[in-house]
């Protein structure tokens, strides 16, 4: 159980489970140690186990939960977290409790603890951003910092259930219940209220972040690099005065501010194309989760127009099609044979069955292009390029597929789950949307937001 000296880690350790022993050794050292963790050189020795900051952080949080629920309550806790530990010590050694049956608890341990050190921090913020963070209904996304107490119960009473779910089979009920009690008081909304909130808890409020942050110093640097990644930014349209909408859990930063986001997104969000879909990155994942996991709705709805082509082959034809237009005029021809053979052949598993005319026509351009070659290396090289297909030779099949694409897009990913999914990226967060709203009124009341309007269609989109 031996923690690496001067850090702590978020995991339980040990190898593989041990088989059953019986029990009676196993059930006289857990009753030992829970009957030592009592003791004062019982609590001693737990202290060399969980450290001089782990110590300090049961103690202030001891102190405040007296506050918050009694003296009874908050004793009660501190006592049982002794005989825990020491219960642990026995779990790990006995490897009832290892690296493997524990991993899963491990993720969202680790997140919490970036949660609760970000709660806890002394960050300087602005007054919009604190207004925005107080604003989120999820932490997901939002690791560097939330102070809203209703959300961090939340993950706290997941964390409960994790816990309490890996420790019951190993406790009495009594013991199981003041486990979850532990984490019922010490976690409290109250507790978590006062740490965060009250300006006569400050200094303990610094003690837990110090202490934290000694023993954990991974999430320590998690919680910089977040904090780093979410920094305000001037926005990027010229002359903006106002700063750029941050990235908050699932909503993407364009480097743009809510005004300039709102208007620059505005018709995307109202009237989204498929092209964007197909050659921007972002939306790209999302219409492509799309064809993948409704491919068996998508046959059945537009076999007639498919045919028994796999939805998704049709998009990797426009993608490869896309790559074609964009290689060097040296590398066309040999690319050109190599999507031919990939798509345009009946006997390939990938063929799209297109329009057998617009084959032929693309063949008769390539024969077009193909004259003869010496065996001159010097000659075949400049050959390669001479002799190089038309950037864009494959056209017109390339817009029977993309209208193929577009009844699938239109009338099925439009209306389907994982389109909302992405507008949540490019939808500004409700904070956000009253300020663009605000900003707005207040420029159509001086006349100046018609003349911005046009000017924000001139701005480049960044997904």
């Amino acid at each position: 159980m031996q923690a690496p000296e001067g850090s702590a880690t978020i995991s339980m350790v040990g190898d593989e489970p041990a088989k059953s022993k019986g029990g009676l050794f196993y059930r006289a050292k857990k009753f030992v140690a829970s009957k030592s963790a009592g003791t004062k050189f019982g609590r001693s020795v737990i202290n060399n186990i969980i450290g001089d900051e782990s110590e300090e952080i049961v103690t202030t949080l001891t102190k405040i939960a007296t506050d918050k629920h009694g003296a009874s309550e908050a004793k009660t806790c501190k006592d049982f977290l002794y005989k825990f530990v020491a219960k642990l010590n026995v779990l790990i050694d006995e490897k009832r409790i290892t690296q493997k049956n524990s991993a899963h608890a491990e993720a969202p341990l680790k997140n919490l603890a970036v949660q609760l050190l970000g709660a806890f921090s002394e960050a300087d913020e602005d007054d919009e951003k604190k207004k925005s963070r107080a604003s989120r209904s999820s932490l997901r996304g939002s690791l560097a910092g939330c102070t809203n107490t209703r959300v961090l119960r939340g993950n706290i009473e997941r964390i409960r259930a994790i816990v309490g779910e890996l420790f019951k089979p190993h406790m009495k009920a009594k013991n199981h219940e003041n486990l979850l009690k532990v984490f019922d008081i010490f976690g409290s909304k109250e507790v978590l209220d006062g740490i965060i909130n009250d300006p006569q808890l400050h200094k303990e409020k610094l003690a837990i972040f110090e202490n934290l942050s000694k023993l954990l110093p991974e999430q320590l640097d998690k919680l910089i690099k977040l904090r780093e990644a979410s920094k305000p930014s001037a926005c990027r349209a010229s002359m903006c005065k106002y700063m750029a909408v941050p990235s908050q859990g699932q909503f993407k930063s364009s480097g743009l501010c809510a005004y300039h986001h709102y208007l620059t997104f505005k018709e995307h969000i109202k009237n989204p194309m498929l092209q964007t879909f197909l050659y921007e990155k972002r939306p790209q994942s999302y219409f492509l989760q799309y064809l993948r996991a409704a491919e068996t709705i998508i046959k059945s709805t537009y076999g007639k127009v498919i045919g028994k082509v796999r939805p998704l082959t049709l998009f990797l034809f426009v993608r490869a099609a896309k790559s074609y237009e964009i290689a060097e005029r040296k590398n066309r021809r040999a690319l050109a044979f190599r999507l031919m053979q990939k798509y345009l052949n009946p006997n390939a598993a990938t063929y799209i069955e297109p329009d057998q005319k617009l084959v032929n026509k693309l063949e008769k351009v390539i024969e077009d292009t193909d004259d003869q070659q010496t065996a001159s290396s010097t000659r075949i090289s400049r050959d390669a390029v001479f002799n190089a297909t038309p950037k864009d030779l494959f056209y017109e099949v390339l817009k029977e597929v993309e209208g193929k694409l577009e009844k699938i897009f239109s009338n099925g990913y439009l209306k389907s789950g994982i389109h909302r999914l992405y507008l949540a990226t490019v939808q500004l967060p409700p904070f956000y949307q009253q300020r663009a709203v605000e900003i707005i009124n207040k420029k159509e009341d001086d006349g100046t937001f018609e003349k911005e309007s046009k000017a924000s269609k001139k701005i480049k989109i960044r997904f």
